[in-house]
């Protein structure tokens, strides 16, 4: 997928803390943060992901393979921010180099299903090969009818479709992974 066509890239990628933040008492303009306060804003691109703590299966290594480096980005600060060891890649070709180097074996990964450089089923059949167990999410704004081939050809592979939120890409990962637990 190319810059603008996928939909995950709305938005919700920069987002506080509201446990954490102090709220003004007067409007401010779209953009800009209040003085004092804790949640960063759309301008600065800061991230605070919700955090707990993290249950057994939140321990878990997961790869992320997205082309767009701000959904990459979005995927990996949910993620990591509810406990997860997260790996990342750019495309399949990276992904699969770096399952080569990881050290144990990779628990489930995060894959869009339009990337440059290698189909989504040519990784899965190499990941699948080479990481016995692993669990699948596929991912897209804009392919239902190849993500359910290829959940039909990777049995137990899961499909979240853009735009989600970072608590629906957390519940997905963790449903999927307690599948195995």
């Amino acid at each position: 997928s190319s810059l603008g066509e996928d939909s995950a890239s709305l938005p919700w990628l920069a987002f506080c803390d509201l446990r954490k933040a102090e709220l003004p008492s007067t409007p401010h303009p779209v953009g800009e943060q209040p003085s004092g306060s804790s949640c960063p804003s759309l301008r600065t691109g800061g991230v605070l992901p919700f955090q707990e703590e993290p249950s057994a299966e939140r321990r878990a290594s997961i790869l992320v393979v997205e082309d767009e480096v701000p959904v990459r980005d979005f995927i990996v600060s949910a993620l990591r921010g509810k406990g997860y060891h997260v790996i990342q890649a750019s495309d399949g070709q990276e992904a699969l180099a770096l399952c080569g180097s990881a050290p144990g074996a990779i628990t489930a990964a995060v894959v869009d299903i339009i990337m440059p450089n290698m189909s989504a089923n040519d990784l899965l059949s190499a990941l699948t090969a080479t990481q016995p167990g692993i669990k699948i999410l596929l991912t897209s704004g804009y392919s239902e009818a190849e993500a359910r081939r290829l959940c039909a050809a990777y049995p137990g592979a899961g499909f979240i479709e853009k735009p989600y939120t970072a608590r629906q890409l957390a519940k997905a990962v963790g449903d999927l992974i307690s599948e195995t637990l």
